[in-house]
């Protein structure tokens, strides 16, 4: 009983003390985190024949069937 009472005593000690010197807030302007994207990439087909593809994909491989095209700002 004796420890118990011991506990408590210091328990009462640390929050008393706590109460006295509380921690300052810090005051470093606001948090950043990284950005994230504006947009969500957007995946199209591509056409298999060479006459209809646009014209950013007239160099690509005959075998690709899609592309993905990432939106940034």
């Amino acid at each position: 009983m004796l420890a118990n009472r011991r506990r408590a005593l210091g328990e009462v000690d640390r929050l008393t003390w706590q109460r006295d010197n509380p921690i300052p807030q810090r005051d470093d302007g606001p948090m950043y985190t990284t950005p994230l994207p504006t947009s969500l990439p957007t995946i199209s087909e591509i056409d298999a024949g060479p006459s209809k593809r646009r014209e950013d994909e007239e160099g690509l491989d005959p075998e690709l069937c899609f592309s993905v095209r990432y939106g940034f700002g």
